[in-house]
């Protein structure tokens, strides 16, 4: 997760091998928003990490 140029929360997906391999194409006005939003992209992929870059 990191935060855009307007403030507003975006995730990526990456490999192990850290190759980007999607974004999820929109902005979040919250934090919560987004983690909502990998958490059930997590479903797919349950071995995935989430990576907080907005600290």
């Amino acid at each position: 997760m990191y935060q855009d140029k307007r403030k507003e929360f975006r995730a990526t997906v990456t490999a192990g091998n850290n190759r980007k391999l999607a974004n999820l194409g929109e902005s979040y006005k919250t934090r919560s928003g987004v983690k909502n939003a990998v958490k059930r992209l997590q479903k797919y992929m349950p071995d995935s990490k989430v990576v907080d870059k907005t600290k």
